[in-house]
């Protein structure tokens, strides 16, 4: 399966919820057990950050999840390099409601 069919083509916009929704769990469930994630790089980790191994065994149950959410932030360095978020903008959400 291609990663735009679920995930849209910006990852921004999920276009086959349910789909999504029940790849999330099953993949968090196989990082749990220390097995292959199966989600693309590019949502599981972010371009901008290195590849870190994260154990993921210690993390809750798969089953307890609910929900998965998209956000946008817009971040502010200053000059002594203190950061805050100026904004957070949820993009898109997918779970229990």
């Amino acid at each position: 399966m291609f990663p735009q069919f679920v995930f849209g083509r910006l990852y921004e916009e999920v276009s086959a919820p349910s789909v999504f929704w029940r790849l999330v769990k099953s993949s968090l469930a196989y990082r749990k057990e220390n097995r292959r994630f199966l989600l693309p790089l590019s949502i599981s980790y972010p371009n901008h950050a290195p590849y870190m191994r994260i154990d993921y065994r210690a993390y809750p149950p798969a089953t307890t999840l609910e929900k998965v959410s998209f956000w946008k932030l817009t971040i502010y360095v200053d000059e002594s390099r203190d950061i805050r978020v100026v904004r957070a903008r949820e993009v898109y959400s997918v779970g229990l409601r």
